[in-house]
């Protein structure tokens, strides 16, 4: 199940934004909102390649606005 359409040269391209946002630092602070990210994070159907990517690209997500978005990190990280 795709939840984006990208629209490219006028050709549209479904995608997750979870996997775009963990490849991605554009789409990472496109597809930001916490409510988002758990929902993606959450999808039983979600498959990356590498773990360790989807790991990063959250503590990167919190970094941009430590002050705010580390109260969110234990729970996007579980």
């Amino acid at each position: 199940m795709c939840d984006v359409v990208l629209v490219v040269e006028g050709k549209s391209l479904l995608a997750h934004k979870l996997v775009l946002a963990s490849c991605s630092d554009y789409f990472f602070e496109k597809f930001s909102d916490v409510e988002q990210l758990l929902s993606l994070l959450k999808r039983n159907d979600l498959v990356v390649k590498n773990e360790y990517t989807v790991f990063d690209r959250v503590l990167s997500w919190v970094e941009v606005d430590k002050q705010r978005r580390i109260e969110y990190a234990s729970e996007l990280l579980d």
